[in-house]
């Protein structure tokens, strides 16, 4: 079958599969077709949709977690002592990959981004609370880091707990597919109360999406457990920024160009539209939806972060009234069979 646009628009990022069903290499199969639809060169009057709809599937396609055996995975410490993990799912990010285990969720960082595990475990240094009231209401948002691994490979683990019923957001979507679109309220409450806070710390973390969000769908919680390597304070040139951030935002590829606290708020939006399942939003979930939470979604963020929730909520509230309770019925057991409780 031809690969034309609206075929390739009308498949959600978790059924690339089904677009290129005889790819062997799936992630290399989607690279190949986004070259072909780069608006640069691709005379499509939907070439810049089609080619954002692809990365999307590419970053699905490398975010996709990996079974693992009994056995476990082994590694080494620098030391020389040998150890073995029992993850519940291996996801690959771009330091390297990302490992849910029965209580922690480990970040291994390959040897050539040993400063990004370093400042991973820096982060939490920057991290600010008007007072203990702010640090208690904050507590479930924000990591519990635990130690750094240094490896004997020149790499390096970090570990943060994990309560036993969080999932993380690229495994729930995997097993369940896109969130039904009314659950984007809480999910997206969730990520800008995260995101206000950032503004306080003058904090951004540049790294919000799918595989650094642990989520309780029982409790409507969400936590930003992962990818606080990347953060850097607001007005400054990052280090290093992940592929998806620069897809989003290419601006920041430019050498002179810094941070700001758009940055995150970019990135919510983005998370919550590949969450229902329309990374573009310009597809049937995002405009389906109540027209003050599809427009909020689809336009550009407030200058800070505060005023942008503070958007949100107004979108909320005329878009679906008054706060209510919709189970989202996903639990750590359905998505992590062979976990412990």
């Amino acid at each position: 079958m031809t690969l034309t646009a609206d075929r390739i628009l009308a498949t959600p990022p978790h059924k690339a599969t089904e677009l290129l069903p005889d790819a062997k290499d799936l992630r290399r199969a989607l690279v190949k077709l986004a070259a072909r639809w780069h608006p640069d060169s691709c005379t499509d009057p939907r070439a810049s949709d089609v080619f954002a709809h692809i990365l999307s599937m590419r970053d699905r396609a490398r975010g996709g977690s990996k079974p693992t055996t009994a056995a476990g995975v082994g590694f080494r410490t620098a030391e020389g002592r040998g150890f073995r993990l029992s993850p519940l799912s291996r996801t690959p990010v771009d330091q390297g990959e990302v490992l849910l285990c029965q209580n922690s969720l480990m970040t291994r960082f390959e040897a050539g981004c040993i400063d990004l595990a370093e400042a991973e475990l820096a982060a939490a240094a920057r991290f600010r609370f008007a007072d203990d009231k702010m640090r208690s209401q904050m507590a479930p948002f924000i990591p519990k880091i635990i130690k750094k691994l240094d490896l004997d490979d020149g790499g390096a683990i970090v570990a943060a707990r994990r309560d036993p019923e969080e999932i993380l957001l690229s495994d729930m979507l995997n097993r369940s597919g896109p969130m039904p679109s009314v659950h984007a309220a809480w999910l997206c409450s969730g990520l800008m109360n995260i995101a206000a806070w950032l503004g306080y710390c003058e904090l951004v973390h540049g790294a919000i999406g799918l595989e650094t969000i642990l989520v309780d769908p029982a409790k409507h919680s969400v936590r930003l457990a992962a990818g606080w390597g990347f953060a850097s304070p607001v007005g400054t040139r990052p280090t290093a920024l992940p592929g998806r951030t620069l897809d989003l935002l290419p601006r920041l590829a430019i050498k002179e160009e810094v941070v700001d606290r758009r940055t995150d708020l970019e990135l919510v939006r983005q998370t919550v539209r590949e969450a229902l399942g329309d990374p573009r939003g310009s597809a049937g979930p995002i405009s389906a939806l109540p027209a003050p939470i599809s427009g909020w979604l689809s336009l550009p963020p407030a200058a800070s972060a505060a005023e942008d929730y503070a958007a949100w909520q107004r979108a909320l509230e005329a878009g679906w009234g008054k706060r209510r309770f919709v189970d989202y019925p996903v639990r750590a057991a359905d998505v992590y069979p062979s976990q412990v409780v």
